[in-house]
């Protein structure tokens, strides 16, 4: 082969080390996070994704309204029925692509969601939590004059998820920023992916200058 100095190792390792840095500076700046960022947007552009989508029973319009109103101001893409469902929609349809692509669940829960005639709401509340576990997308829920042992009676599949009791107008943001924080959480998995990532980097660098001092 050829290789100079009469050692591949003396050959291989500055090329290793100049690939390895490479590599990590392309992990590590802040170039690399804004590219992963306009690919999520690309990507929900292309599939007609949302960041969240919006559960409520009827009876608890007004609620969701305000919540919606908080979330649009955090620039959040945002599935309502009551603004997404166009005249002529399959709504069912519509509803279950919305559901499947979103990747926040964000209910708005009281005693009224949980009324008889709601149980085609309580259905679509329990395919999103079903979602929500194969799916590892986040649930935040708003509760409305309920408390959490009375919503756990109810729903106990709910236990565990992020639940912010509803006392004044000014919840309707903290919920807007936590269903915003819960979005961003995506970012937060590529940010723990990157250490591994750097890690990986290091034992190939090692095992191939192992490998061509052995050679």
């Amino acid at each position: 082969w050829g290789f100079p100095f009469g050692c591949p190792s003396v050959t291989l390792f500055p090329v290793l080390v100049l690939t390895f840095l490479f590599i990590q500076r392309k992990i590590f700046t802040p170039a690399y996070l804004q590219m992963v960022d306009q690919g999520r947007n690309q990507r929900r552009h292309d599939e007609h994704r949302f960041d969240a989508f919006l559960l409520c029973s009827e009876t608890d319009r007004s609620h969701a309204d305000a919540a919606h109103v908080e979330m649009s101001k955090l620039n959040l893409g945002v599935f309502y029925d009551d603004r997404c469902v166009q005249w002529g929609d399959d709504s069912r349809r519509v509803i279950g692509s919305a559901l499947v692509t979103s990747d926040v669940i964000a209910a708005i829960l009281s005693h009224r969601f949980f009324r008889e005639e709601n149980s085609s709401l309580q259905t679509r509340l329990t395919a999103a939590l079903r979602r929500c576990d194969e799916m590892n997308c986040r649930f935040v829920g708003l509760l409305i004059d309920i408390s959490e042992n009375e919503l756990m009676d109810k729903c106990p599949s709910l236990a565990g998820r992020t639940l912010i009791n509803f006392s004044s107008s000014a919840d309707y943001e903290i919920w807007a920023r936590n269903v915003q924080e819960n979005v961003e959480g995506f970012l937060s998995v590529c940010l723990s992916v990157r250490p591994s990532l750097f890690i990986c980097l290091s034992v190939c660098l090692f095992v191939c200058l192992s490998v061509s001092c052995l050679s």
